[in-house]
This record gives structure tokens, C-alpha cells and sequence, in this order.
């Protein structure tokens, strides 16, 4: 009697398909230099008066801060405490300043423009945290932002200039070493809250930096960043549907944190973007899970035990040491290629080469067909950048502790 083929719990590692490269382009942080000679703020102070400040701020005006200001808490795990040996500065709440409306008119501007840059699809808002002063000594250790407001998406820093000799206190985001404000132009760097950053220790001198958390406004879709490439993205999904695939998914390059389940409505980047797209496309179903990565596999972290299973069984019976998927043809992800190659990263796989992945042998029959990802194509994504975090390792966070669950390992899977 003739029977359907079942398609295998495993789905290959992510390709790179040229009419989907856009999803491993997308940037973690921008930057801008602007010039700027208006004042930018009154902050008050202790005595209740309100001080001016512009760019090129004197070392006396600072010092001045300093006595309105209180240390820095850092977050560490679910805890919010003084911890000098991950952080050192003095801050300025936002309730103590009042931006000029001419400064925050720019600001706004500028994020816009930004939030274009790195590919998040939903328009942002720029809303005032705090100001930040690093003196001798100070730093910051590597942290990710946590997320102050509910729908922040990306941290800005305004760096201003303050007059005087410098000697360190750079501020480093996802490893690269950002340049000071100058006399003539303030420096604004612009990143997802969960990239790793830090600062480096402040040898000689000041630095000051109005921090501002950077808000979705729901419901309002940037058609500058979906238009660009809902064409192509369109173009290689029907080629793949032709192909027999049933099923889209990218591995998440970002970290989440949060106390309920993660929804489209959360996912921020290149998630938001690919996950937009495929609404757009009629998508019946959107999963957001954990998966594991094994020998050039993707598989449901629920299904673990019975794969692992398999593999051990595997094992006994052919008496090898290792699994050897070479053994099993409908593993090899690509035709004439070994599992253990990867193609280069600036070389682009063609769709005519890849194919479903089918249980042949039967060998999964106790695995639901909601698990089941042979119809899946994996898209790559720069998860590269992604610094994931394991459950007995510190978190870092700037200014407080973290109560939910951390997701440094999602994937979002789109069935048609």
C-alpha cells in the first residue's frame, strides 16, 4: 500500500540564499556625528537651580554635576546593587533634566534615520533615561541593556564633549571602538539593548552621555526598511514553495529577556523584519521556540532525548565512536556535499540544490508532526554577532536586575 513519505524531525544548518541576504546584513549599532552649538539641556540641580548645558562643557560644570549626581547600580543576575568591581560612574535621572525642544526635535530626527540603518521595521521614539559621568577610574564592564520601558528596541548614547585631556572611557559596542564627541560634533551611537557594550576605563579626564531608551510606537510599520526587500524576499519564498518546502525559519542573532512568552509583537531587527515579510506572504502559523543545533541540524529542543537516542543507537550498532550522518544520505544538506563543509559565507547556495529532508527509514515515528522540520528551510542570519548566555553565567545589565527568562537561542519558524 502506497504511504506518504514523513518528513525528518531535523532540519539543515541555515543557508545563504542570495534573494534572502538581507537577513545577514542587518547591523547591530550606528553611528553619527552631528554638529551642534545650541544648548541641550537644563538639568537641576541639588539647590533646585537648573544649570545649561551645551557641547564643549567645562570641567567646572561638570564637577558641579558630580555633586547632583548618584552612583551607578549595576544589574547583576535578579539583583540591583553597587557592584565597583563590574561598575564605576555617576548618574542624572531624567526627572532632574528638561532637553531643549530644539535638541530633542534633532534627536528624534536622527533616530529615525537610524532605526532605518539597522533594519527594524516598526517606527521608534527616542525617550530620556539618564546622563551618565565618568571620571577617573570609571568603566563599565561588557553588559547587555535591560529593558526599561516596555517595546525598547535600542539603546542611544550622546556622548558630549567636555573640555579637557582624555585618556580612555571609549565606549565599545559589539567590539567596535567608537570615537569621541568633538568641539564641533556631538557623537550619537545608536544599538539593540541587547548587544554587548561597554566602557573602557576613564585614565584621565571626563565623559558625559545622555542615554536614551528607544521606544516602538505599535502598530506603525516603517515601510522604508519592508519595501526595500519585500520584492526579493517574495521572488525566493515561491521558488522554495516550488521546491516542496512548506516551512521558513531564521535563528534569532538577538537575545530576549522577558517574563512571559515571547510574541511576533516583541521581536525586534531582523526577527521583526523577516517575521513582517512573511505576514505580508499569508503565513498560517508563526512559532517562536528554542532549538537545538547538532552536527549541522536543526531539530525543537523538545525532541532532544529522542534524537540523542537515535544518535546513541546509531552508534552501537555501526561501532563507531562518533555519529556519522555520512551514513544516511538524506542528511547530506546540500547534493554532493559532506555534512562537515559549510559554503563560505560570501558564497551564495542556489535554491536548485537544496531539497526537503524525509524520514526514509521510519526511524521517528514517535515524534509529533508538529516537531517535524525536513520541510524547513533555515535562513542565516548574522547570528555570529549573538553573545549568548548560559544558566549558571552571570548577566550583566545596566542599572537593574532581570526576574524572567533569558532566550539566547530562538528560532522563528513560518508555516504556509
Amino acid at each position: 500500500m502506497w504511504r506518504q513519505q514523513r518528513f525528518h524531525p531535523c532540519a539543515h544548518e541555515a543557508y545563504l540564499l542570495e534573494d534572502f541576504s538581507f537577513l545577514c546584513k542587518s547591523k547591530k549599532v550606528t553611528i553619527r556625528k552631528v554638529e551642534w552649538k545650541d544648548p541641550i539641556a537644563d538639568i537641576k540641580l541639588l539647590n533646585n537651580d537648573f544649570l545649561t548645558i551645551s557641547n564643549n562643557i567645562p570641567v567646572s560644570t561638570i564637577e558641579t554635576l558630580l555633586q547632583s549626581s548618584h552612583p551607578s547600580l549595576v544589574g547583576k543576575n535578579d539583583e540591583t546593587l553597587l557592584d565597583e568591581d563590574i561598575r564605576k560612574s555617576n548618574e542624572i535621572l531624567a526627572d532632574q533634566i528638561v532637553l531643549s525642544p530644539s535638541f530633542l526635535s534633532m534627536v528624534e530626527t536622527k533616530v529615525d534615520e537610524m532605526s532605518i540603518k539597522l533594519n527594524h521595521p516598526i517606527k521608534v521614539k527616542p525617550h530620556l533615561y539618564k546622563a551618565i559621568i565618568y571620571q577617573e577610574d570609571d568603566f563599565f564592564d561588557e553588559h547587555m541593556d535591560a529593558q526599561h520601558d516596555e517595546g525598547m528596541v535600542f539603546t542611544l548614547s550622546i556622548e558630549l564633549n567636555v573640555v579637557c585631556e582624555k585618556d580612555g572611557g571609549d565606549l565599545i559596542v559589539d567590539e567596535y571602538d567608537l570615537n569621541h564627541a568633538t568641539e564641533d560634533k556631538i557623537r550619537m551611537a545608536m544599538f539593540y539593548h541587547d548587544t554587548p557594550h561597554s566602557v573602557k576605563r576613564l585614565n584621565q579626564g571626563y565623559r558625559l552621555s545622555l542615554i536614551f531608551d528607544v521606544i516602538e510606537c505599535p502598530d506603525q510599520i516603517n515601510e522604508m526598511v519592508l519595501n526595500p526587500h519585500e520584492g526579493l524576499f517574495n521572488v525566493g519564498f515561491d521558488r522554495l514553495r516550488e521546491k516542496g518546502f512548506n516551512k521558513l525559519a531564521i535563528r534569532s542573532p538577538h537575545i530576549y529577556m522577558s517574563d512571559y512568552d515571547l510574541e511576533g509583537n516583541n521581536l525586534k531587527g531582523v526577527d521583526r523584519l523577516f517575521y513582517e515579510l512573511c505576514k505580508r506572504k499569508g503565513a498560517k502559523d508563526i512559532k517562536i521556540a528554542d532549538v537545538c543545533d547538532d552536527d549541522g541540524q536543526l531539530y525543537y529542543k523538545e525532541i532532544l532525548t529522542i534524537i540523542k537516542i537515535n544518535h546513541a543507537f546509531a552508534n552501537v550498532y555501526n561501532n563507531q565512536e562518533d555519529y556519522d550522518s555520512d551514513e544516511n544520505d538524506h542528511y547530506h544538506p546540500i547534493e554532493d556535499q559532506s555534512p562537515d563543509e559549510t559554503p563560505p559565507k560570501t558564497k551564495f547556495v542556489s535554491i536548485n540544490k537544496i531539497r526537503p529532508q524525509y524520514d526514509e527509514d521510519n526511524e521517528y515515528v514517535a515524534i509529533k508532526d508538529d516537531y517535524l522540520l525536513g520541510d524547513t528551510v533555515f535562513l542565516k542570519t548574522n547570528t555570529k554577532q549573538k553573545l549568548a548566555y548560559k544558566g549558571d553565567e552571570e548577566i550583566h545589565l545596566g542599572n537593574e536586575g532581570f526576574y524572567g527568562t533569558v532566550y539566547s537561542d530562538v528560532a522563528i519558524i513560518v508555516s504556509f
